[in-house]
């Protein structure tokens, strides 16, 4: 595979963790990209088998179910997410009716318009709501739009 490829594939993968591009249209690129010789399909296999959730992790989201209402805001497709959290034995954690994901707002172009419709929904309520994520430009955008906002690092930090 080429430089521009290559380049081409982290900037279509950045879309994804800022939103801007969905995982359906992310593999399909990919796909595309590589002439079939990576097929959707295993692709998203290899992503989901790979997708775990560490245990320190597990037992920090179990302490604060205790005291908190716990919501799962994914980007993710909602197969994708139900697999992911079955797998990680986090589904008791996350019922359906706690999980937010991008079709409560199909026109969404990118994160700042999903967590804008979050809010205007009352999803998400500025001075109440603790955004937990691992991605800085997605979490300036949420305290951008009010939002407090803690960024993961690792269970410690």
């Amino acid at each position: 595979m080429d430089e521009s490829a290559r380049l081409q594939i982290i900037r279509w993968s950045r879309g994804v963790v800022t939103g801007t591009l969905d995982s359906n249209a992310y593999l399909s690129r990919l796909e595309d990209l590589t002439g079939g010789d990576i097929r959707v399909d295993k692709l998203e296999r290899r992503i989901l088998d790979g997708a775990v959730c560490s245990t320190a992790l597990i037992e920090i989201l179990e302490d604060l179910s205790g005291d908190f209402n716990l919501w799962l805001l994914a980007d993710l497709p909602p197969s994708w997410v139900a697999e992911i959290l079955e797998a990680s034995h986090l589904n008791p954690l996350f019922p359906s009716e706690r999980m937010l994901d991008r079709s409560i707002n199909d026109e969404a172009r990118n994160y700042k318009d999903f967590i804008q419709r979050l809010i205007q929904i009352e999803e998400l309520r500025p001075g109440s709501t603790l955004l937990v994520d691992q991605n800085a430009r997605r979490s300036s955008t949420a305290i951008r739009l009010g939002l407090d906002v803690a960024i993961y690092v690792d269970p410690r930090r």
